[in-house]
């Protein structure tokens, strides 16, 4: 079923109107505006992508403005912009690439806020820069947007990625080139050739035949997993899981 009180159709720049009153008309929705927004997301992103999103940049500004930064102890401030503040453009983040400039202006509000200055006045001890770094190397541990938007990216595509079972999924992994640098197939229980089906053990002949020297000893050291299927995993973490810490 269709509610038509909450739909709306948009045209091609082609469409002729009167062609397009007579199909809004006989549709009973109105024509899409270009501001209009689906889960916060806007719907029509055209050249000017800085207009786009300028509504999260207000958003982020607002919550700041509606705590009173005198009042709030450092250790408070620094929690709001570690959590509250990145979590308001993390959802527009893993669909999209935010306009730098649109980030630089997210960050300069977290500065203004954690520092407490208003209108941008005041001394800065130290760069921004400085207290990104993790808590145990002397920062703050904020996180730089940039990264995150990157970040949040990769991992909606390594859900793409890992999901070979369909058609569409294994057409967009062919268009993914970060992702094939840092992903590797973990072996498990398999009837690969390389693989003795009744020890479990490798087939160091064949495998000897097949690979030179150097190869030999890292497939050697691979460990078979008894009962674990064949899993693609990522390489840059330690248990093969994509994390965005």
């Amino acid at each position: 079923m269709v509610n038509f009180t909450k739909s709306s159709v948009h045209y091609s720049e082609r469409v002729p109107c009167r062609f397009r009153r007579i199909l809004t008309r006989r549709l009973k929705v109105h024509m899409m505006l270009p501001i209009e927004k689906y889960l916060g997301i806007p719907l029509i992103i055209g050249k000017k992508k800085k207009e786009s999103f300028s509504h999260l940049y207000d958003r982020v500004k607002n919550r700041l403005s509606s705590w009173d930064g005198k009042t709030v102890s450092q250790c408070g401030k620094s929690l709001m912009v570690r959590t509250i503040t990145n979590t308001i453009p993390a959802y527009s983040m893993s669909c999209f690439q935010i306009p730098t400039k649109i980030i630089k202006k997210f960050e300069a509000a977290q500065r203004d806020f954690w520092w407490g200055f208003e209108e941008k006045r005041g001394t800065y001890v130290t760069s921004w820069k400085s207290l990104k770094i993790h808590k145990d190397c002397g920062g703050q541990g904020f996180r730089d947007l940039k990264i995150l938007n990157q970040s949040l990216l990769v991992r909606a595509a390594w859900k793409i990625f890992t999901n070979t079972d369909t058609q569409w999924g294994k057409s967009i992994q062919k268009q993914i080139g970060f992702i094939k640098q840092n992903r590797q197939w973990r072996l498990g229980k398999c009837d690969k050739e390389l693989i003795l089906q009744d020890s479990q053990n490798w087939n160091t002949e064949l495998i000897q035949h097949l690979f030179e020297e150097h190869t030999v000893e890292l497939i050697m050291r691979m460990r078979i997993p008894s009962f674990a299927k064949d899993k693609l995993i990522w390489k840059l973490t330690n248990n093969g899981a994509f994390t965005l810490k």
